[in-house]
């Protein structure tokens, strides 16, 4: 090895490190938000987004809000005009800290019962909302016989990002900049599509429901 790729491996390493350090950090700082923007409740959220209808829609128990500890939230079914289901999930922190914190659905999926089949990175077409292109992660997993695509993202103070890692370097970052450690996980779920040539009805509904968010998640 040449004492140049030496040396730009040694450099890799350093900036990694840097930011698992900065990662940690971002979970165990003791800064507190200073107050996020004005938005609105999601109990408000619309029950029709274009073609789509709310069909149902559920609560946390006590025992399920005493573990993720979020401030508002929105658990619904909505029902396209083809039928097709999704199921939908917004939780909003008002404040993070260590202890009460975003969850990620890699660990929360799995200890609901649900099992890996495939993971991945999605890039879904917002520009209806003016956004472009929308990172998302993609997990398709299996309960039994029951197999399900999940599309989920974080969003906040002005950031739209798909990656756990950077979500806690950027709560550490905004928390010193901005005062601010509020922000959301937003996901949307729905049987596996088998074509992947097809836009599935959970990008689909994405689509729908992005133009919304920045009224209850604000920037």
């Amino acid at each position: 090895m040449s004492i140049a790729n030496f040396m730009r491996g040694r450099r890799g390493l350093a900036i990694a490190a840097g930011l698992l350090l900065l990662g940690i950090a971002a979970v165990h700082s003791p800064l507190q938000s200073a107050g996020a923007p004005a938005r609105e409740s999601l109990t408000g959220f619309p029950v029709s987004l274009g073609d789509w209808r709310c069909v149902r829609e559920q609560r946390m128990n006590p025992d399920t809000m005493r573990v993720l500890q979020v401030d508002d939230y929105l658990m619904r079914d909505y029902e396209g005009p083809d039928g097709a289901l999704v199921s939908l999930y917004i939780g909003y922190f008002l404040e993070q800290r260590e202890g009460k914190c975003i969850h990620s659905p890699r660990q929360c999926l799995p200890g609901s019962g649900w099992a890996p089949l495939e993971k991945g990175k999605e890039i879904i077409s917002a520009s209806q909302a003016g956004a472009g292109r929308l990172p998302a992660n993609r997990l398709v997993m299996h309960k039994g016989n029951d197999r399900k695509e999940f599309l989920f993202w974080y969003q906040g103070r002005g950031r739209v990002y798909r990656s756990e890692y950077l979500n806690r370097i950027y709560l550490m970052l905004d928390a010193v900049r901005l005062g601010r450690s509020d922000g959301a996980l937003i996901m949307v779920s729905g049987p596996e599509s088998r074509d992947s040539g097809d836009t599935s009805p959970q990008q689909k509904f994405v689509q729908a429901v992005y133009p919304l968010l920045g009224r209850y998640i604000p920037d």
